[in-house]
């Protein structure tokens, strides 16, 4: 029987063939609907079709006959990104440069927190030449840090994380602010990008703040300044300041700034810590002596 069937399926027509296989799908499809992988062949089975009926101007219908397969497809799995992004590729040749970027806004709104989403779109913004300009790629390359170190936060903050989640999200940061400093550098903005790798380095690389955070754990007087938003104005001042930057002569660092600039408020505080002590010392030694 299966010989009977292969022999039939040899005997098919190019229309034949394509009709069968599009039963087969819908019919798995209803049958599997939780199966993702099903329905992202479906949809790229319509360029096989298209190709293999070589009809003139079928690449509209091709891409509106993958979307509707995969708007169906994220009915059954909402949110799934893999999908999303095949259905924003999908839309790209349907909709004009300003409906594709409201469409992509929509759903980046809803999915603030996915590097995978955010790097498609910078991707496909940069190769949008009618809507191109620097300050605004710069802008949209910000949104994409900016809703990636939050979703970070978040993830840390949730003691549900899945193993491996705050290594992804750190990558994808990495990765795109690196390829937002090949961008500058590649239109010719070589100092925001060269103050762009700086800054970078000198808040993670020589932050005082985490440095007083370790010593705090070990006894020093300092207390830790964890809060990411007080840590960027403390940044903002040494960044202002015009102190020299890592890569530049004579640099030393944040963290050697926040000192040198702070040196007075350390030591009354370590004098002020060190005469509460010495009358605790004292205290204790009375009571010793009353008893």
């Amino acid at each position: 029987q299966q010989q009977q069937e292969e022999e039939e399926e040899e005997g098919e027509t190019m229309d034949q063939y394509i009709m069968r296989r599009t039963k087969e799908f819908n019919v798995a499809t209803r049958e599997r609907p939780e199966d993702l992988e099903l329905w992202i062949r479906f949809a790229d089975f319509q360029e096989e079709a298209a190709r293999l009926g070589a009809r003139r101007g079928a690449e509209v219908a091709v891409s509106e006959k993958r979307v509707a397969i995969l708007e169906r497809a994220l009915q059954h799995h909402p949110g799934n990104e893999q999908l999303l992004l095949a259905l924003l590729r999908a839309s790209a040749s349907l909709l004009d440069a300003d409906a594709l970027c409201a469409r992509w806004d929509r759903v980046l709104r809803q999915h603030k927190g996915s590097a995978l989403l955010w790097s498609e779109y910078l991707t496909m913004r940069k190769s949008m030449f009618s809507t191109f300009t620097v300050p605004k790629l710069q802008s949209l390359y910000a949104d994409a840090l900016h809703a990636l170190a939050v979703e970070k936060a978040r993830k840390q903050r949730d003691t549900n994380t899945e193993p491996g989640t705050i290594e992804r999200l750190e990558r994808a940061l990495v990765r795109i602010c690196l390829d937002l400093v090949k961008f500058e550098l590649a239109s010719g903005h070589h100092e925001q990008a060269v103050a762009r790798v700086q800054a970078i380095l000198e808040f993670h690389c020589f932050n005082p703040m985490k440095q007083y955070s370790q010593e705090g754990s070990t006894g020093s007087t300092v207390a830790p300044v964890g809060h990411y938003g007080a840590q960027l104005r403390l940044f903002e001042s040494f960044w202002s300041s015009g102190a020299p930057r890592v890569g530049e002569e004579k640099a030393k660092g944040w963290a050697a700034w926040f000192r040198r600039e702070n040196r007075d408020m350390l030591i009354t505080r370590s004098g002020q810590q060190g005469r509460d002590d010495d009358e605790d010392e004292e205290e204790k030694t009375n009571q010793q002596e009353g008893e």
